[in-house]
């Protein structure tokens, strides 16, 4: 039995936590145990023991699907790893949400966990019934992180910041929606894997927004994402649309609990350091 089990162990997030986490961790994928699957709890749980935490990596990311057939994928998962949860109690889950259960609207103040959830699009949905269905059915210590954007140089311009660098590295100008003044958070891959890692060593029930609390405007964002590739970025602006208001979240939870884990916001990360390639470990099972 491994004393950590990753789900979706060779995506994005899970590599990295595969990374973080080392030898006492097993990755799996959806080659190796498909939880949208009938019988996929049966399978999972006989690799589990008390001694075990699981960390759910997998799904279906909004930027991949977030369609009906999208929202019922990522339940089915839900559905099957709080079976497996009820059949074979565990020491600690690790549930990776997002803030958009909290809703895509502005709000006057930083949201904080006790915000009421307002999902609007089958992706949040499906997180808020996971979130809901583990809490009903876990055993052990349940932590639920709710991120905000997450990237990192290898997540394939899937993220905002690596769809921008992209962009500006091939030379195309930046659009920038109401002239890029609104505030978002980021979190760097490596920060949220190290925050998992301090999670399994100590385990914390309850929901945790996972952010910086270092919201930065998307014109700064592209300005900065230009210095740290060494090439001068080119924006147009177009008039606001819906998405323009700013989303910030309060940390004050998180820092309270894992001081040394709070992710560093992705301003001051690109202020001290270059946008490159790096490397990640990566492991079969």
């Amino acid at each position: 039995m491994s004393r950590v089990v990753v789900l979706g162990g060779t995506g994005f997030i899970g590599r990295h936590t595969y990374a973080a986490l080392g030898a006492d961790a097993l990755p799996l994928s959806s080659r190796d145990l498909n939880l949208e699957e009938v019988g996929s709890a049966e399978r999972l749980a006989g690799r589990l023991s008390p001694e075990t935490t699981v960390v759910m990596c997998g799904g279906l990311t909004s930027t991949v699907d977030n369609t009906i057939r999208a929202y019922r994928a990522n339940v089915a998962m839900a559905v099957n790893l709080a079976r497996a949860a009820r059949r074979r109690p565990v020491r600690s889950l690790v549930y990776l949400s997002s803030t958009f259960v909290y809703g895509r609207r502005g709000r006057p103040v930083a949201i904080d966990e006790d915000e009421p959830t307002a999902p609007d699009c089958p992706y949040s949905h499906a997180k808020l019934v996971a979130e809901r269905l583990l809490r009903s059915n876990a055993t052990g210590a349940l932590t639920v992180l709710r991120l905000p954007g997450v990237y990192g140089p290898d997540d394939g311009g899937r993220s905002v910041v690596g769809a921008l660098a992209g962009r500006i590295a091939s030379g195309q100008a930046v659009e920038l929606v109401g002239g890029g003044r609104h505030r978002r958070d980021y979190v760097h891959v490596d920060d949220v894997a190290q925050l998992i890692l301090r999670v399994v060593e100590s385990p914390y029930d309850g929901v945790l927004n996972a952010a910086s609390g270092e919201p930065v405007r998307i014109v700064e964002l592209a300005a900065l994402l230009g210095r740290a590739l060494g090439v001068a970025s080119r924006a147009v602006e177009r008039p606001p649309d819906g998405t323009v208001y700013d989303l910030t979240f309060d940390v004050h939870r998180l820092r309270a609990r894992y001081p040394d884990a709070v992710p560093v916001g992705v301003a001051r990360r690109l202020a001290t350091s270059a946008w490159a390639e790096a490397p990640v470990a990566r492991g079969d099972c």
